[in-house]
Order: structure tokens, then C-alpha cells, then sequence
């Protein structure tokens, strides 16, 4: 699971429309509208793009872009693994980037317009936090379901890009599932740290101590531009990790092809195909497949 938060700085009050507009006559908008598995190339140029000013972001590979987009480092993806034969399936097959047709210079000429002019705005930071499959089913075993998770990546990111900015921010998320009492569930930050500003069906907004303002949203990948624009470099992390795990196994058995990973039939196949691969090579079925 991938949470993913991109900073910007503007020279004027945001103005949620406006930038809308904008990115959609780039084509900049909900991932899941943009970056398919047959588009794909357009989320790796973006991607790219944002992150290229960034010097501790390295675009050589997808273990370097990986590890540091992640909030705690390639140590920290690495740590839940709990045998070698594990770490080799999320981390022993390497991608040199761009791995998916896409390019640093086509990112540029895609979100170059929304970077000049008076009305401009200024890519920050972009930052990630993934949550392996081992670790959702541990967390699932105790009691916590994705949905907490990905609340606390939220809050994790909106905590570090204030940090980073050493000013507060206006954090703006999607809405986490059938979650509407956000402090209930927050576990990053105290839930005395929340304010209430509103609450409406599709909007929870609050004033949180040290960070700004949160606010979670239905639909915000389509209504806010920097949140689509981390809708779209979340999609590509995705991606690059399932490319590097089915190419891993792939590297054994190159019948097995590449999958998507998600429900559907091809996926299907994939993991009853790989069973004997996996069990040869000692990759237990929690670093695998997703219990719940």
C-alpha cells in the first residue's frame, strides 16, 4: 500500500479550481484515469519530473528512487522482512529507470507550464510511505486494518513536509474509506492535537497542532491538482514495486509474466502458477499475499 504526499508552494492563496483547470488541459488528474497499466509511461514522466530537483531523489533506478522517496529510508523498506528469501523478493530484482517508457524530459514539457509565470507554483518535496504486504497482515493480525494505516502514512507525511517547510501547511487527503471521526482513528498524532473546523459528508477538515490544517476529501485526486499530482507518483510507485517482485520470480520462471496485482483473473493465475517457485524458494505466504 502506497501513500503519497506532494508539496507545493504558491506565490497566491491556493485556489482549488483554478489549479484544477489547469492540470486538466495537462492531463494532470485522478491516477486512476490517467496512468493504466497501457499509460503508465505518462505517470513514470511526471514522476520523474517532480522529483528531479530534488538531489537526495535518485532517478538511476528503482531501488534508489524507492529509497528515498520512502519517509524512513531503503533500511526501513527493508526491515520487515523476516528471511533473506523474503528481502530477495521485494528487493532483489532491480529496474533501471525509466523502466516504463517514460522520461525526465517529456515529465518537463508536461508540468513545465504549471511551473512558469506569474501564477506558478513550486514543487517542494515528494515523499512516500509503503507499507509492504508482510506488514499490512501483521497489522491486520493485531487488530488494525489498512484503512488506520494508511490514516497514519497520512498523517506521517503531513508532519514531515511541515518539518521540511518549518512552517505549517495546508494538508489536503482523500477521504480514507467509511472513515469520518479522524482523531478516533489517528495514531501519528494526538487526537487532543485535532481541532474540528467541519464536517460535512464528503469533507472532514481540522486545525492539528504542529502540522496546519488536514483536510480529507471524497475525490480529492480529481478536484486538487497536488493531490493528483501524489495520486500519480503513488500509482508509479506502485508499480514500480510490483514490477520488481513479479520480475524477481520472473528471473526463475519467466512463464510466469507480469501481473497487475490486483483482483483479477490474470493475478489469479500468477499466484497459483508461482506456488511451487515460492515454496522452493522459501517465500513465505505473508510476504506474498494480502490476508484481508
Amino acid at each position: 500500500m502506497v501513500t503519497t504526499a506532494v508539496t507545493v508552494a504558491l506565490a497566491k492563496d491556493y485556489r482549488a479550481e483554478y489549479w484544477r483547470d489547469r492540470g486538466l488541459k495537462l492531463g494532470l488528474t485522478d491516477s486512476k484515469a490517467t496512468s493504466s497499466s497501457r499509460k503508465m509511461a505518462f505517470a513514470e514522466s511526471v514522476a520523474l519530473a517532480l522529483v528531479v530537483g530534488d538531489p537526495t531523489v535518485g532517478t538511476e533506478s528503482a531501488a534508489a528512487f524507492l529509497g528515498a522517496l520512502h519517509l524512513d529510508g531503503t533500511s526501513a523498506l527493508r526491515a520487515p522482512c523476516p528471511t533473506n528469501a523474503a528481502r530477495s523478493l521485494c528487493h532483489g530484482h532491480d529496474l533501471a529507470l525509466p523502466a516504463f517508457g517514460g522520461s525526465i524530459e517529456e515529465g518537463r514539457d508536461i508540468v513545465g507550464p504549471l511551473l512558469r509565470g506569474r501564477t506558478s507554483l513550486r514543487i517542494v518535496r515528494v515523499r512516500s510511505v509503503l507499507n509492504c504486504v508482510g506488514v499490512l497482515n501483521a497489522a491486520h493480525e493485531a487488530g488494525r486494518n489498512k484503512l488506520v494505516l494508511d490514516l497514519a502514512a497520512m498523517e506521517r507525511l503531513a508532519i514531515d513536509a511541515a518539518h521540511a517547510e518549518g512552517t505549517e501547511v495546508e494538508a489536503i487527503c482523500g477521504m480514507i474509506g467509511g472513515i469520518r471521526d479522524v482523531p478516533r482513528f489517528a495514531t501519528a498524532i494526538a487526537r487532543a492535537d485535532y481541532e474540528s473546523l467541519e464536517e460535512t459528508r464528503t469533507r472532514r477538515a481540522y486545525r492539528v497542532r504542529g502540522v496546519g490544517t488536514m483536510a480529507f476529501e471524497v475525490d480529492a485526486d480529481a478536484r486538487h491538482l497536488p493531490v493528483a499530482l501524489a495520486s500519480l507518483v503513488g500509482k508509479y510507485v506502485r508499480e514500480l514495486g510490483m514490477r520488481r517482485v513479479t520480475g524477481g520470480l520472473a528471473q526463475h520462471d519467466p512463464t510466469l509474466g507480469s501481473p497487475s496485482g490486483y483482483h483479477d483473473p490474470v493475478t489469479a493465475r500468477f499466484v497459483d502458477a508461482s506456488t511451487l517457485l515460492r515454496t522452493k524458494l522459501g517465500i513465505v505466504d505473508d510476504c506474498f499475499e494480502r490476508r484481508a
